[in-house]
């Protein structure tokens, strides 16, 4: 090889490039094969006179950071796009080169797959916490068919916010909303401790406070002293529901009240009140909703005036209400079935719940509930004994006569107070009986949510006796409706305020307008805030899968 050759510099011997290479990420800047001349500015050549190549790929690797982009995959088609013209002027024994621009923003099919699947997170968060709303761009392949994945980028300025051909990328601007709304709902359930326990301070002193938490206390003293939980005219002769210190529940209830009895009357009534709160609480914390809409009901429950009632009277109907809420939380689970044995204990119209499960062919929860039951008795068998519970039965044989009780808001009830006779009130009756069986036929079409929410109206539709406080229960089917995309369906508790002609039609309501709500999400999968890093990962692929199937092959 001739001594002047320009691949041979101080004895090392280098191939020719046979092709052009980029220096510090500028693709478009080409350098020369061997030494020459210096090109003509038009040319953009970059050379040192009398300088090998290799020399000068070296003096641009080790060149400053301030040109760092994008390298590309060997065998990648795309050919980014750049602003600006760069111009090189070549001369002898230097090169000079005019300033690089900002690249511009680049489509979303640049970006990292990680910040798109992290985008659609916020989405369905905010949708599922906030019900706020926020658009994101799914990643699409370019033109080829195929990812730019295989683009490598090093460090440099984080990208701005994607621009699309067809418009402005589309931010987050219902996140605030979201924000507000869940805000408002936490107001909402403050506000509304504060109204429950100041009505209850002011009616305290006003007739009818503790009057059936009394009728539970006695009968737990009467139990505590060995003597029989039942009255005794209540196991001699036929009855109408409401006298004072009736009691017509199972004998469970009666074990359970026996703390209370360490305390005094007036004590262990405030205690009550302030355990009820705390379980209606508790509860709509438990509800499988969203958190604005748990809050949002709780607000209701706590202006609606069944609970007031409930409160007010030491009624059980806020603590049905806790366990029906449970039920549903852990439907078709043993927790659930023990949360429905407890609730059948209380009120045993609930045991349409169980027949409810006969029909969709839930056997599990069936047996579960019933091993539960038996339990249940077993386990106070030992304190009231067998004839506590022969007498239970005996004194519901000895119930007569409901239609037209005072305060039974069923439908026969509110009919003959009206004034429009027998007849019409039975038909009125009969006709409610019907709704209810067929709303609950109807719901085993649709998802179990549905139809045991649906139960549940049918439980105070086909209920002899209905006090105003039953409808503490309202909370289940306005959590519902308004989780499923019916927000006017939480305003069911504050509805109980209507004077009382109108409260069955708003018992037929929460019966069958759950009927209408949208059908559950495939897959039935609550999206809650991860708590963990490998959560956190599962939750970006789930939500990357469903924005794009191509972004979640880039994700996973």
């Amino acid at each position: 090889m001739p001594a002047g050759d320009a691949r041979q510099d101080l004895g090392l011997i280098e191939a020719a490039l046979a092709t052009t290479l980029g220096v510090d990420g500028h693709g478009h800047q080409d350098l020369p094969a061997h030494a020459g001349a210096s090109p003509a500015s038009c040319q953009q050549k970059a050379e040192r006179l009398r300088q090998t190549a290799f020399t000068v790929v070296l003096e641009g690797v080790q060149r400053g950071a301030g040109g760092a982009g994008e390298r590309r995959a060997p065998l990648q088609l795309h050919q980014p796009t750049r602003q600006g013209r760069v111009q090189a002027e070549g001369h002898a024994g230097r090169l000079s080169q005019a300033p690089l621009k900002e690249p511009p923003a680049r489509d979303t099919e640049h970006l990292p797959f990680t910040i798109a699947a992290r985008a659609a997170w916020r989405q369905q968060k905010i949708k599922d916490g906030l019900h706020g709303a926020i658009v994101v761009p799914a990643p699409s392949p370019d033109p080829y068919g195929h990812l730019s994945s295989g683009a490598m980028t090093t460090k440099g300025p984080r990208a701005p916010e994607p621009v699309r051909a067809d418009g402005p990328a589309q931010r987050p601007v219902m996140r605030a909303r979201g924000e507000w709304a869940h805000r408002q709902a936490l107001w909402l359930a403050v506000l509304g401790t504060i109204f429950m326990v100041v009505t209850m301070a002011v009616l305290s002193s006003a007739p009818g406070w503790g009057y059936d938490f009394e009728a539970y206390y006695l009968a737990a003293l009467r139990l505590a002293r060995g003597d029989g939980i039942y009255q005794p005219w209540t196991l001699a002769e036929p009855f109408r529901p409401g006298p004072y210190g009736l009691y017509l529940y199972a004998p469970p209830l009666a074990v359970a009240f026996l703390p209370f009895t360490a305390l005094s009357l007036p004590i262990g009534t405030i205690l009550w009140v302030g355990l009820r709160i705390a379980l209606l609480a508790l509860a709509c914390r438990l509800m499988p909703v969203s958190p604005t809409v748990r809050w949002r009901t709780f607000a209701a429950a706590s202006f609606s005036a069944a609970t007031i009632s409930d409160l007010h009277l030491g009624n059980v109907s806020v603590l049905v209400a806790v366990l029906s809420v449970l039920v549903w939380r852990w439907l078709d689970r043993p927790a659930g079935s023990i949360a429905l044995a407890a609730c059948m204990a209380i009120r045993p119209t609930m045991g349409l719940v169980l027949i409810w499960m006969l029909l969709r062919r839930a056997w599990r929860p069936v047996v579960w509930a019933i091993v539960a039951g038996l339990a249940l008795i077993g386990a106070t068998v030992p304190l009231v004994g067998e004839q506590g519970y022969r007498d239970f039965f005996r004194v519901l044989g000895h119930v007569s006569d409901v239609t037209g009780v005072p305060n039974n808001l069923d439908l026969g009830s509110t009919v003959l107070r009206l004034g429009l006779g027998p007849t019409v009130a039975s038909l009125a009756l009969y006709l409610g009986y019907a709704v209810g069986i067929g709303a609950l036929l109807l719901s085993l079409r649709r998802d179990r949510e549905l139809g045991y929410v649906v139960t549940i109206g049918a439980t105070m539709l086909l209920a002899p006796l209905l006090w105003d406080h039953y409808l503490a229960s309202l909370i289940i089917p306005a959590a519902f409706l308004a989780d499923r995309g019916r927000a006017w369906g939480v305003t069911l508790p504050l509805l109980t305020w209507l004077p009382p002609p109108f409260l069955p039609l708003l018992v037929l309501a929460a019966t069958v307008l759950p009927l209408l709500a949208r059908e559950r999400r495939q897959p039935d999968e609550r999206e809650l805030l991860p708590s963990g890093p490998r959560d956190r990962q599962g939750l970006i692929r789930r939500q990357a899968r469903r924005a794009s199937p191509v972004a979640a092959r880039a994700v996973g």
